[in-house]
This record gives structure tokens, sequence and C-alpha cells, in this order.
């Protein structure tokens, strides 16, 4: 029986496997790519039907309501966490969350937003003069 010569010899030197391994490399990097744009194409698909995704939140508006007027009315934590049926970091969390964003548009007014933005932009120019 005749065994047929290949058509093309394969170099194993290493640069013939130094270019395999690239190519490979590239069509990996490029698969990953595609995957990635269709995973965005089909969370912005999901968000305009109006889903949201992830995990759903345990204190609604209603309860995080409540846990406030209790927690204002001197009640503590953990007696609240245990009313409501959360975990008190939960709680804790969500107590210091609304704390967060009232103070932030308390005391947060236009002129600081410029003067940070100012800052940030005097920040850049100097690192930019030290390179």
């Amino acid at each position: 029986m005749l065994m047929a010569k290949p058509a093309l010899k394969w170099s194993h030197s290493p640069g013939s496997r130094h270019l395999v391994l690239h190519v490979f490399g590239a069509l990996a990097e490029f698969e990953r790519g595609i995957n990635h744009e269709r995973t965005l194409a089909g969370l912005a698909a999901a968000r305009s039907r109006g889903r949201i995704g992830g995990r759903p939140k345990v204190l609604n508006n209603q309860r995080l309501e409540h846990a406030q007027e209790l927690a204002a009315a001197g009640m503590a934590v953990p007696d609240i966490a245990d009313m409501l049926l959360v975990g008190r970091s939960t709680l804790y969390r969500a107590l210091h969350e609304e704390k967060k964003g009232e103070n932030e548009m308390t005391t947060a007014s236009s002129i600081d937003r410029v003067w940070s933005i100012r800052d940030a932009v005097l920040k850049w120019l100097y690192l930019k003069a030290m390179v």
C-alpha cells in the first residue's frame, strides 16, 4: 500500500510555533469581542423591553420609609431589621444611602461643582507638564 506524501511540509521551528500561537490568540480575541458585542446588544434589547436584571431589592420604597420612621422614633436598627425580615447590614446600607443622598442634594451647589472641575483640570495640566 502506498502512502500519499503530504502536500505541505509543516515546520516545527520556533518561528512557526510563534506564528500559530499568535494566529490562534487573534482568533480567540476576535471571538471574545463578538461575544461581548452580542451580550451588550442582548442587555440593551432586554432593557428596552423593561427588564433590568440583577437581584431584586429587598427593601422597596414603602418598607424603607417605614424603617426610616421607626429609626427616627428611636427604635434600634437590629430590631427594625428583625421586624422587616431583612439583614442588619442591608438595613444599615439602605439607611446610609438615603442619608448620603439627602446630604449631597443639600450641600452640593453649582459653584462647588465648578470648583471641583477647575481643580481636576489644573491637576491634569500639572501632571501633563510633569511628563
